[in-house]
């Protein structure tokens, strides 16, 4: 039997909300580890971001508390201008993001190829979510951006949903080296886009109650 829309809809803004609310958690705490020592293992030296990195974890956090509003529907009808200031808050977060995440993989060189051929992937189709969303808001389509808008976000949630599964798979298989760890690791990257990607165009082509009704672009009276 399928879910009914409303019913839908209130499962789609719980997960994003609790998604959002982890990897706020995970910017902080990453924000956190930079002025913290080291801890006395192996791993740690394959997180050890240098201080620069507060360019990508702060963009983010604040990226993790904006996103649900974007996609809230209620709050962005009677909201309209306190959604598009949020709208390009986000989009420069998203840019900062999409970049600093980029030079990630290849600043630290305990990363290995297969997670840089993975950032750079994901990192591109970060900065094209965000840019081709960016330019339907300013044509007025908003319809499209919408959608792509929807693609960032659940783009962005992707590094959220990896490590829940990496913390499945570890749990599940355990960890006896480096390079299982790093296994794991980017196997939970590509299984956390596929799956993520998959409920947005899902979402998208269900017409849930998270896209804009028929006359939102009626309804708004100026681009982002």
């Amino acid at each position: 039997m399928w879910i009914s829309r409303r019913r839908s809809s209130k499962i789609a803004i719980s997960v994003v909300v609790l998604l959002c609310a982890f990897g706020l958690y995970e910017s902080l705490d990453a924000t956190a580890a930079l002025f913290r020592p080291l801890a006395d293992s192996p791993m740690a030296d394959l997180f050890d971001y240098p201080v620069w990195s507060l360019t990508h974890f702060v963009p983010g956090g604040l990226f993790m508390m904006l996103a649900p509003l974007q996609l809230w529907a209620g709050f962005r009808n009677r909201h309209r201008s306190v959604h598009r200031w949020s709208g390009r808050l986000v989009v420069a977060c998203a840019l900062v993001l999409g970049v600093s995440g980029l030079a990630f993989p290849f600043t630290m060189p305990a990363r290995p190829p297969a997670e840089r051929l993975f950032m750079t992937l994901f990192g591109v189709a970060f900065i094209v979510c965000v840019s081709i969303g960016f330019a339907a808001a300013r044509r007025r389509d908003f319809a499209r951006h919408r959608e792509w808008m929807i693609r960032l976000v659940v783009t962005g949630l992707t590094i959220t949903m990896q490590r829940v599964l990496l913390g499945i798979f570890i749990a599940a298989g355990g960890v006896e080296s480096v390079d299982q760890f790093w296994s794991y690791f980017v196997s939970a990257a590509w299984a956390a886009w596929a799956l993520q990607v998959a409920a947005a165009e899902w979402w998208i082509r269900r017409g849930g109650r998270l896209a804009a009704r028929p006359t939102a672009s009626r309804l708004e009276p100026r681009a982002v």
